[in-house]
């Protein structure tokens, strides 16, 4: 069974490999990481099996303009 906990700086390199896994070639990850960097207030969330970090989510406020 999974845990979900926040993420953490030792995280994020594991993030990134799941990221471009999910999403293809290495700068599909590049969003999220410049998301985390820029956006405040947001929650990015891993989901860990065993102490391995095997999903992640994360979530913050956005504007589209038309």
């Amino acid at each position: 069974m999974a845990i979900v906990r926040s993420e953490t700086e030792q995280d994020i390199p594991l993030v990134r490999k799941i990221n471009e896994s999910a999403f293809g070639p290495p700068n599909a990850a590049n969003p999220v990481d410049a998301l985390r960097k820029t956006a405040f207030p947001h929650i990015s969330l891993v989901a860990v099996e065993q102490e391995d970090v095997v999903g992640h989510i994360f979530f913050s406020h956005v504007g589209i303009k038309a």
